[in-house]
């Protein structure tokens, strides 16, 4: 379909390429990202939300990625 003299491009991507895209954009403003994010899902199993984790504070961001990657580990 043309749209204003554009043709519009759909393009399905799965959750761990979402994810991976998340994780880069962070990354360019955050000094600690975590990498992989939990998938948040409602009762019947559907995803609802990625949680990505980042650290702001540069000095404080090792610890704060190990605690999350270990909270994020077990929701996965």
């Amino acid at each position: 379909m043309m749209l204003f003299g554009e043709e519009e491009r759909v393009v399905r991507a799965s959750l761990e390429r979402i994810g991976a895209f998340f994780v880069k954009r962070l990354k360019t403003i955050f000094p600690g990202v975590a990498e992989r994010p939990a998938v948040l899902s409602n009762s019947k199993g559907s995803p609802l939300y990625l949680f990505c984790f980042d650290a702001a504070n540069e000095k404080s961001a090792p610890i704060a990625l190990r605690i999350a990657e270990h909270l994020l580990k077990e929701n996965r």
